[in-house]
């Protein structure tokens, strides 16, 4: 089975879904067509009991619990478990057939989108969990749990693979990626009855749920020096601080090359844009990732390209969270939030160099929304969390002087923090009126406010 086990370590950029079938009859019909021996979860089954002179009926079945969800698996089928405590691997031992299952921990789907069919497609769909090559699936219930389905054939080393992937929200954080892999052009195919077997006894189960789906996922780690990340041979440490510069090293252990993705960072309570600066085979580089090969160590400074518009010149706090890849392109490490003082008497009023705007557009108990004013003719608002969990806030339904404005605008921020958001694809000057309306996210909700009104 060492194939098969390759065949996991190749980038997901090279599979293709061919995916068919939305949530009308029609698309059901040809779902069912294409997927041959597999059933789908939300079918019904006869009490999990295999058909007779099935491979399924020939086998020993014994139940797997995994981070939320349950399911039964033969005694026969081999279990790889080197990935990671994340993830489970199951193989056939006959056939190159093959399950697996992936639990990540993911903030930004909120309750509401997990128990609201549509909004959950539209989350699924935009945080780019649907593999390239993918059109569509359709929302489906597994027992009382919504989940998302996709279905259709993958290609790997000429080998077509006729899937079944399901996205099941597990507590109120995670989410577990289930694969069910069937290879159907093979000299000796299975029959499928084990994987159909697998996909009708899977279920959630909440007694199996990890802590981190139940978190806000942040840590505090103190005074600096800090190890921010040490992951399979994968180490990040905070070091120094020097002016308004972080710096930091990334130590890649391994035996293959490792890039690391800065997502999010505050500075001394306030969201800003970093970037790591680095210099490699002599040429200075800068960016949103680096990448460190395998034995190798290098020192980074993380900078921030918009400290001035809070007036920020030096560092007392800092958060951060990273996201880890390896040599496919696949994550083996999403960091928590983490927090870390560069100056051990860090205190907020010390390093409050930004004075919020006197124009407040629209408060709650969650977020204060300020009208911050005009920068290079795009509108500046101010975003204040009021909560302790992530707020996230976008504009909606622009209108300049009553006519509608096609715009983008995006800002997020992590408890006791301030985030900046432009308006943009929108020119406006002063004297102009803006007509907006908010769209917040929380973990536990998402709700648009009224039109706001303001004079710029």
């Amino acid at each position: 089975m060492d194939k098969i086990k390759k065949r996991l370590y190749i980038s997901f950029l090279i599979m293709i879904l061919v995916l068919t079938g939305c949530t009308n009859t029609s698309g059901d019909n040809e779902s069912d067509d294409q997927a041959g021996a597999l059933a789908s979860a939300d079918e019904e089954a006869d009490d999990n009991v295999p058909e007779e002179g099935t491979t399924a009926s020939e086998c020993d079945w014994s139940e797997v619990e995994f981070n939320g969800i349950s399911f039964w698996v033969p005694s026969e089928w081999e279990l790889d478990d080197s990935l990671g405590e994340d993830i489970l691997l199951y193989e056939d031992t006959i056939s190159p057939d093959f399950v697996r299952f992936k639990y990540k921990v993911d903030t930004d789907i909120s309750k509401e989108q997990r128990e609201d069919p549509a909004l959950f497609e539209d989350a699924i769909m935009a945080y780019d969990y649907i593999w390239i090559g993918a059109i569509r699936g359709e929302a489906v219930m597994l027992g009382s749990r919504l989940c998302y389905k996709v279905f259709g054939t993958y290609y790997q080393d000429k080998i077509a693979y006729q899937g079944h992937i399901y996205y099941i929200p597990v507590g109120d954080y995670g989410i577990v990626e289930a694969m069910f892999m069937h290879a159907k052009e093979v000299d000796d195919p299975s029959d499928g009855s084990c994987l159909e077997m697998m996909i009708s006894s899977l279920k959630t189960d909440d007694s199996s749920l990890p802590e981190d789906s139940k978190d806000l996922g942040m840590t505090d780690l103190g005074n600096l020096p800090v190890t921010l990340v040490n992951d399979e041979g994968f180490v990040i440490r905070a070091n120094s601080v020097t002016g308004d510069v972080v710096n930091i090293s990334i130590i890649n252990k391994s035996d293959e090359e490792r890039r690391v993705s800065l997502e999010d960072l505050s500075i001394n309570g306030y969201m800003v844009d970093g970037e790591f600066d680095y210099e490699e085979d002599g040429y200075d580089l800068s960016g949103k990732s680096c990448s460190v090969e395998a034995g190798k160590e290098i020192n980074a400074e993380l900078t921030a390209s918009d400290l001035d518009a809070y007036g920020i010149t030096d560092i007392g706090r800092v958060g951060i969270k990273f996201r880890c890849l390896d040599s496919d392109y696949d994550e083996f490490f999403d960091s928590d939030y983490i927090l870390f003082n560069a100056d051990p008497g860090y205190d907020e009023d010390d390093y409050a160099s930004y004075k919020l705007p006197d124009v407040m557009v629209y408060e709650d108990e969650n977020v204060i929304i300020y009208y911050e004013g005009i920068t290079d003719n795009s509108a500046y608002f101010s975003i204040k969390n009021l909560q302790n969990e992530i707020v996230g806030v976008s504009g909606s339904k622009v209108s300049l002087d009553g006519e509608f404005c096609e715009s983008s605008s995006l800002a997020g921020a992590y408890p006791g923090t301030i985030d900046r958001m432009q308006i943009k694809k929108v020119q406006v000057s002063p004297g102009m009126q803006m007509v907006i309306s908010f769209s917040i996210s929380l973990n536990n909700s998402h709700y648009s406010t009224d039109n706001c009104s303001v004079n710029l």
